[in-house]
């Protein structure tokens, strides 16, 4: 019987490795003193893989917490940016909602003052034809 390969649940603590031990004839108890070193060496080395392992995980960790931080760093920059720069782009849609509502006044203005000009031309085109009709029957 190899007491070290128990259930886990059955050796918890030092005391029940006692207790296991004292329950074996001495032949056992001796074998599993022999082996106890071995056990423990294995037990060690299982502890170190894991440990290893934990610390891989940890460095990879670590290398996504720092591309996560560089990455929210950009965010922030970004969002800073873009609160500074946005009361300057709402100015600008002011100043061009103003203009447009100027050059619509304007461009009113302007088919006003030609609607004026073609009314004037109209007569003056009139006088133009009847002078060349005038000149015409004179030649």
């Amino acid at each position: 019987m190899n007491i070290f390969r128990a259930p886990a649940m059955l050796l918890k603590t030092p005391m029940d490795l006692w207790m296991a031990i004292r329950e074996l004839p001495l032949v056992e108890t001796v074998e599993a003193l022999a082996q106890l070193p071995m056990a423990l060496q294995q037990s060690m080395e299982k502890a170190n893989e894991l440990i290893e392992a934990a610390g891989g995980q940890l460095a990879s960790l670590e290398k996504n917490a720092d591309v996560m931080i560089s990455q929210l760093e950009t965010m922030i920059e970004a969002a800073q940016a873009l609160g500074e720069v946005t009361p300057k782009i709402i100015e600008m849609v002011d100043i061009a909602k103003q203009q447009m509502e100027l050059t619509t006044v304007q461009l009113e203005v302007t088919n006003d003052q030609l609607a004026k000009v073609i009314a004037m031309g109209e007569p003056l085109d009139k006088v133009g034809q009847r002078i060349q009709k005038f000149l015409d029957k004179r030649a």
